[in-house]
C-alpha cells in the first residue's frame, strides 16, 4: 500500500516485544520507535500505531514516511481494523469519547483528517458506490447513508450488501431482496452478492449465474468453480483491480469483472511444486499468497495479476525461478468451467 509494507523485525527487543519497521519497494527498511507495541498494515497511505510508555496507551496515525499525521483525532482504543481504507474520499475512523472506554463511535474523516460525518455509530462499513452502511445505538436493524451522513434507506435485516451500479441488496428469510437507492424493489433472488462493473452473482437451484443490471443471465458456472450459495461474504468480492478472488473445496479461482475464471491453483508432482491460498488484489497489483512450494520448500509470496510471483519470502537461499517447470493450463481448460 503506498509504496511501503509493514515488517515485523526478526529479533525481538530485550523484554521479547516485537519490533517493527518500514519495507518499502526498493528494499530499504526503517526501523521504527521501540516503544510503538502495535502498528497496523497502511491503508491508502495510513496506518494505526499503538504507543505503550509506562503502561499507558496511546493510539495515532503515521504516513508512509513514518511520520505522524492527523494530530487533532482523538482515536479510541485499538479494535479490529480500527483505521479502514479510504472509499469514495471517506475514511472510516474508531474515535474516543468524552469518558475513557465509555462512548466510543465510528465516525468518517476526509483524505487530510477532517471530520465529515461525526462519531454517532456503533459499527460501519466502508463507502462503496457513494453509500455506506451503519448502525446507530438502540436501532435494530442496518442503515444506508449518503457521503453526507443522510439516511436514504434503513432495513431490520442484519444481511445487507454494499451500493453497487446503484444497486444493493437486502438477505431476508426467504431470499435475496435487491433495491436502488430510491428504495425501490427490483428483483427477488434465492441469494446473491454485490454488483460490480455492470453484473452479480446470483444462486439458482444451487447453481451459480452471472447476470446483468436487469437479472439476465449471461453465464452459469459448473460447481467446481463457484458452488452454493453467494454474497458478498461468501462468494466474489471484487477489488479495486476488478478482481476478485474465490475459494472453494476445489481451489482458489481469481475471475474478472467478466465472469471468466483467469487463474487458478497450480500444483505439480505432488505438492514438490504449489502455489495456491491466493488473497485478493490489492490496488498494489499483488495478492498474497499463502502457499508456495519450491522443490518441497515452503515460501510466501507476493503474486501479480498474470500469475507470476513477484516477491517470494523464506528462510532459506531463494531458489532459481527460471529454470521451474512452469507447465501452465491452456486458456481453454482453465474456463472449461463455465458454460
Amino acid at each position: 500500500d503506498s509504496g511501503v509494507a509493514v515488517a515485523i523485525n526478526n529479533e525481538k527487543k530485550v523484554n521479547g516485544k516485537d519490533v517493527y519497521s518500514l519495507l518499502y519497494l526498493d528494499g530499504s527498511v526503517k526501523q521504527l520507535d521501540p516503544n510503538w507495541t502495535s502498528v497496523s498494515q497502511f491503508y491508502d497511505g495510513v496506518a494505526l500505531v499503538e504507543q505503550t510508555v509506562n503502561y499507558d496507551k496511546t493510539y495515532f496515525f503515521i504516513n508512509p514516511r513514518g511520520e505522524k499525521i492527523f494530530p487533532t483525532l482523538d482515536v479510541a482504543e485499538a479494535v479490529v481494523n480500527p483505521v479502514r481504507p479510504l472509499r469514495d474520499g471517506l475514511r472510516a475512523v474508531y474515535f474516543q469519547g468524552v469518558k475513557p472506554k465509555f462512548n466510543q463511535l465510528w465516525g468518517f474523516v476526509d483524505s487530510k483528517g477532517k471530520i465529515v460525518i461525526p462519531a454517532k455509530y456503533k459499527d460501519v462499513s466502508d463507502f462503496h458506490g457513494g453509500y455506506c452502511w451503519v448502525s446507530e445505538q438502540g436501532r435494530i436493524g442496518k442503515i444506508l447513508i449518503d457521503k453526507s451522513g443522510n439516511e436514504v434507506f434503513h432495513t431490520t435485516e442484519s444481511g445487507v450488501g454494499p451500493v453497487g451500479d446503484g444497486i444493493f441488496y437486502v438477505a431476508k428469510s426467504d431470499g435475496t431482496y435487491y433495491y436502488d437507492v430510491t428504495g425501490k424493489e427490483l428483483s427477488r433472488q434465492e441469494n446473491g452478492n454485490t454488483f460490480f462493473g455492470g453484473h452479480a452473482f446470483i444462486g439458482r437451484r444451487h447453481m451459480v449465474s452471472m447476470v446483468d443490471r436487469e437479472f439476465n443471465v449471461l453465464k452459469t458456472y459448473s460447481n467446481k468453480v463457484l458452488n452454493g450459495s453467494t454474497t458478498s461474504e461468501h462468494g466474489p468480492c471484487f477489488g479495486p483491480l476488478g478482481l476478485a478472488t474465490y475459494r472453494n473445496m476445489s481451489g482458489n479461482f481469481v475471475i474478472n469483472s467478466d465472469g471468466y475464471v483467469i487463474l487458478t491453483d497450480w500444483d505439480k508432482e505432488h505438492g514438490k511444486y504449489c502455489i495456491s491460498g491466493f488473497g485478493q488484489f490489492q490496488k498494489s497489483g499483488y495478492a498474497k499468497l499463502r502457499e508456495v512450494k519450491i522443490d518441497h520448500k515452503d515460501y510466501k509470496g507476493l503474486m501479480d495479476t498474470d500469475g507470476k510471483i513477484a516477491w517470494l519470502f523464506g528462510t532459506g537461499v531463494t531458489p532459481d525461478m527460471s529454470k521451474l517447470p512452469v507447465e501452465p493450463e491452456p486458456v481453454d481448460t482453465i474456463r472449461a468451467g463455465i458454460r
